[in-house]
Formats: C-alpha cells, sequence, structure tokens
C-alpha cells in the first residue's frame, strides 16, 4: 500500500518501529523456525525507512532487533536488546539493564511488559535530543 507523505504532518523528529517478529525468527536456528517470511519485514522496515528519511526531520529513529541487521543493514548502535539506525549520538541509559527482554521473567503480563519498553526508549530519545538541543527542562510527555 503506498501512502502520500502529504498525510504525514511536518515533523522535527521522526520514530518508527516496525514488527520483528520475522528478523527474531530469521536469527533463531532454522529447526527452530524452519519457515519464516523476512521478506515482509524487510519492505516494511525500508518503507519506514523511505518515510523517515523523504520527511527530512532534524532527528529520526527506526528501532528493532539485533537479527534485522543481517537483512537492512548495521544498526547505529543498541541499548540491551534493541537496535537503533539513526542520526542521533550513541548515549546511555542509566538503567539500560531493563532494557533487555531477557531481563524479564516468564510470566502472563510478560508481552505487556515489553511492550512498555519502546515507550520508555521513547521518551530518552526526546531527553537526548532535547538536551542536544540546549534544553533546560526535562521532556515528561513523549506521546
Amino acid at each position: 500500500m503506498e501512502a502520500s507523505l502529504s498525510i504525514f504532518p511536518e515533523a522535527d523528529v521522526v520514530l518508527a518501529s516496525s514488527p520483528c517478529t520475522e528478523f527474531s525468527k530469521a536469527s533463531m536456528p532454522r529447526s527452530w523456525h524452519p519457515i519464516v517470511h523476512v521478506e515482509e519485514a524487510i519492505a516494511m522496515f525500508n518503507r519506514f525507512r523511505d518515510i523517515a528519511l523523504a520527511l527530512q526531520p532534524e532527528f529520526y529513529v527506526l528501532e528493532n532487533v539485533r537479527g534485522a541487521q543481517k537483512f537492512v543493514g548495521r544498526a547505529d548502535f543498541h541499548i540491551g536488546s534493541r537496535y537503533f539506525w539513526t542520526n542521533v549520538p550513541p548515549f546511555k541509559l542509566v538503567a539500560d539493564d531493563i532494557y533487555g527482554k531477557w531481563k524479564l521473567p516468564p510470566s502472563r503480563d510478560r508481552a505487556a511488559l515489553r511492550s512498555l519498553i519502546p515507550l520508555s526508549i521513547s521518551r530518552a530519545f526526546a531527553q537526548r535530543i532535547h538536551d542536544m538541543l540546549g534544553g533546560q527542562e526535562s521532556v515528561e510527555s513523549v506521546r
């Protein structure tokens, strides 16, 4: 599906996170996941990247898993199990030990807890960009 860039508002920052399931499966032994449809994941990631670059924001961040690097190129840096293709200089989070998916114990709430991680990282990027631009106040409301 082709979308016109005119539907997107002008933006100073673009943060995108395409689905990672197929990249994760493709990184595992073939005996675990014999059929992997990574072509669609590659196309979606590349479309996100194309949109982000076409919008020409001052800063962009594309997030995915380590396994994506094999298919879309090396990430600029990572925080725990999250990998970033970005023009924001690398930084370290104070509590980056909580960002690895293996740090969360198995539970019924694990998927919900993992879904909170991108928002936390979004806030960290917003704060990093704010600081780079000379901001004095903290960034509280990234939505």
